[in-house]
């Protein structure tokens, strides 16, 4: 199926492709982290520690020295993050929800998994850095297992390189007709059988999300 807009895609049709059984829904960590940085900045100084990046090695140090500022993922997250996490909880009134985020410090990780304040990021990363990283954090592996599980339906809201950072599971949803991908259309490939919307950049984010839960809240929990 050709990519399309979001004024192509109907309750109908989701509900149509929706196979039954909880959801699984993946999206991206954010720059903004819900914490005081300059409370983490001097609890780090203290410690003699950098702001956590990608140095994982360093976690227990981190956590030692930032306990009162760890937090599951769901809460850590701010921006558009708020956005996704507030489409998982409607859509969760009416079935189970599974909420994955692929962090640039941990890799792909449940919601309520306790992360620290972090600064880190995909972006910029070239595709052997890229596939590095998803290695070094069994990312491919975890993504494809989670796929197996046999969800009614998968939804995806990924920039370019969180996109490509789930490696062979991309590809696996985007053949999947019961997926919802909000991704880059260079990633889409030249027929999915999934549902992409077209991605307009950054700028029309809110309104994206705003639209998938309207359209997922309509054919998953409302009666019509």
């Amino acid at each position: 199926m050709p990519l399309v807009s979001w004024d192509e895609v109907t309750p109908e049709e989701l509900k149509r492709r929706y196979r039954g059984g909880p959801l699984l829904m993946l999206t991206h960590c954010t720059k903004t982290k819900n914490v005081e940085w300059r409370a983490v900045a001097e609890a780090l100084a203290s410690a003699g520690l950098p702001t956590p990046g990608m140095d994982l090695e360093r976690e227990e140090l981190y956590r030692s020295a930032l306990r009162g500022f760890v937090k599951p993922a769901a809460e850590m997250y701010g921006g558009s993050f708020k956005k996704v996490r507030e489409i998982a909880e409607a859509v969760a009134r009416c079935l189970p929800v599974d909420l994955y985020i692929l962090s640039a410090r941990y890799g792909l990780i449940r919601a309520d998994e306790l992360v620290v304040p972090y600064e880190a990021t995909l972006n910029g990363l070239n595709a052997a850095e890229l596939a590095r990283w998803a290695e070094a954090r069994g990312v491919w592996d975890k993504a494809v297992e989670l796929l197996e599980k046999g969800y009614g339906m998968y939804v995806a809201f990924l920039p370019g390189n969180y996109a490509r950072a789930l490696g062979p599971a991309l590809g696996k949803m985007l053949a999947s007709e019961n997926a919802l991908l909000l991704i880059p259309q260079r990633l889409a490939g030249r027929s999915p059988r999934a549902l992409v919307v077209k991605n307009r950049g950054i700028f029309s984010r809110y309104g994206d999300l705003s639209n998938a839960r309207r359209l997922l809240e309509k054919a998953l929990c409302d009666q019509y």
